[in-house]
């Protein structure tokens, strides 16, 4: 009878946290390298204030040399049920060339990432579906916001997620896991033009 009872609670407690909403944010520092193309649109801006064009050639030189550090919040409604991302560019003075980034709305659901289209007025399959789906796990480990996690790492080395197996699963910033089990409180990741994103969770709020 004891060890009914002793199930039966352990089996509620279970329940109840897997019900549990969560209000999560995560601070996010991305570094760009400047395409072409916005190199172009940056040089003629310059040359339309009056900067003489060979001046405005030296300070493009100047800028595509360096890389443009952008960071973001990204504030996190976690729920069993669905998961909401909103993604916003902050001000930052670690880089004086500001680029201006709309804000995103994404939506985590059943291990996919979906990017809300204000003009269809529906979450569609976002690009960052292409990143791997698969992850094998590391002997990385690491504390974050008092949570032990651990690092897996993507197929093709280009994503790291830090996952904290103690967690659900639905507690996610708007990255694939390839199944992984376990809440994602941190994330880096690496694209072919080398620009990078490192984004770790900061508050971590259960939603009463």
């Amino acid at each position: 009878m004891r060890f009914m009872i002793v199930l039966y609670a352990t089996c509620l407690t279970i329940t109840v946290f897997g019900q549990q909403k969560y209000n999560c944010e995560f601070h996010e520092t991305a570094s760009l390298k400047l395409s072409d193309s916005i190199l172009q649109v940056l040089q003629q801006k310059i040359q339309e204030k009056g900067i003489p064009a060979s001046f405005a050639e030296q300070m493009i030189g100047q800028i595509s040399s360096q890389e443009v550090l952008v960071t973001f919040r990204r504030i996190v409604h976690a729920g069993p049920d669905s998961t909401i991302i909103l993604l916003k560019q902050e001000e930052s003075e670690e880089n004086p060339y500001r680029i201006n980034m709309r804000d995103k709305k994404l939506l985590f659901y059943k291990s996919m990432v979906f990017e809300y289209d204000s003009l269809s007025k529906q979450f569609n399959l976002a690009d960052s579906n292409i990143l791997p789906k698969r992850f094998k796990e590391t002997s990385d480990r690491k504390v974050i916001m008092g949570y032990s996690c651990t690092a897996f790492t993507g197929i093709d080395s280009s994503t790291i997620i830090w996952v904290a197996s103690q967690l659900p699963s639905y507690i996610n910033p708007g990255v694939h896991t390839g199944g992984v089990k376990g809440a994602v409180l941190a994330f880096e990741t690496k694209d072919k033009s080398g620009n990078t994103v490192i984004s770790m969770i900061d508050k971590f709020t259960p939603d009463d």
